[in-house]
């Protein structure tokens, strides 16, 4: 067992873990936004989507410094529906998923800066886990305030 091998269970089980959690939303939960100023299911979603991406882009090596968005990220209208957000969602995991495990074991603590601050692919991975994770928080959340208490990730 090595951190890079934890790591990338860990990305494995957030996948996972959120990929059910959207799917136990209906189309309408997906796309609402709880009490009109909130962002929908599917804006955060695609936030994920593009954060991973940004991450990925650094654990390639991509020397582009990373531009973080501005405001909160809104899923354009073209991810607005269950199949285009679960593709785009499930498609950065999997690139996400890729990007760290080419990473040599002797580079897995190699330096790249971020907008907020020094960081490697170690612990870009950790912080994608825990994003993730936040976010599927919310998936949970909307889920009780629709009266469904379900853990359907287990």
């Amino acid at each position: 067992m090595t951190a890079k091998s934890i790591a990338l269970e860990g990305l494995q089980m957030a996948r996972s873990v959120y990929l059910k959690d959207l799917a136990a939303l209906t189309d309408e939960q997906l796309v609402t936004s709880p009490g009109g100023v909130s962002r929908s299911p599917v804006d955060f979603t695609y936030e994920v989507a593009v954060v991973n991406r940004m991450f990925i882009k650094r654990i390639q090596g991509n020397g582009e410094p990373m531009q973080t968005p501005e405001g909160w990220v809104m899923a354009p209208d073209n991810m607005k529906s269950r199949e285009a957000i679960v593709a785009e969602y499930d498609s950065s995991m999997a690139d996400l998923i890729a990007a760290v495990e080419a990473v040599p074991d002797d580079q897995i603590l190699t330096t790249f800066e971020t907008p907020r601050g020094p960081s490697c692919p170690l612990h870009a991975a950790n912080f994608m886990i825990m994003h993730n994770m936040y976010h599927c928080a919310q998936l949970n959340y909307l889920q009780a305030i629709h009266g469904d208490n379900e853990m359907h990730w287990m």
